[in-house]
């Protein structure tokens, strides 16, 4: 079962990267969607909760690069792993909490 962890471990941070430039990517054609569709300017609920989305998205791209670093340098280990998944785990929950919010609120 750990050959079998290490493995599918290995590959998720080989594919990683390009899951996220994929997820950004469509946020930002989903961005521009709605802004031209709706004519959005940068008033109301709709463009608050869409900055504060994209915010938080900027800070999982940056837990995650910090934690490719920390990987290379040998100290994603243990606490500090566990503290940078449990943070980056909250930061999605939030940000579908927020997607969701954009349409109801």
């Amino acid at each position: 079962m750990q050959a079998v962890g290490k493995e599918v471990g290995g590959r998720a941070k080989q594919l990683m990267p390009f899951v996220l430039l994929t997820l950004f990517a469509t946020g930002l054609g989903m961005a521009h969607f709605h802004m031209a569709r709706f004519g959005i300017t940068g008033n109301g609920h709709f463009t608050l909760l869409f900055s504060l989305k994209i915010i938080i998205a900027i800070s999982v791209l940056i837990h995650f690069i910090s934690a490719m670093i920390l990987r290379k340098k040998g100290l994603l280990k243990g606490k500090v792993s566990h503290h940078i998944h449990t943070s980056v785990f909250y930061h999605v929950v939030l940000i579908v909490i927020l997607a969701k919010a954009m349409f109801y609120i």
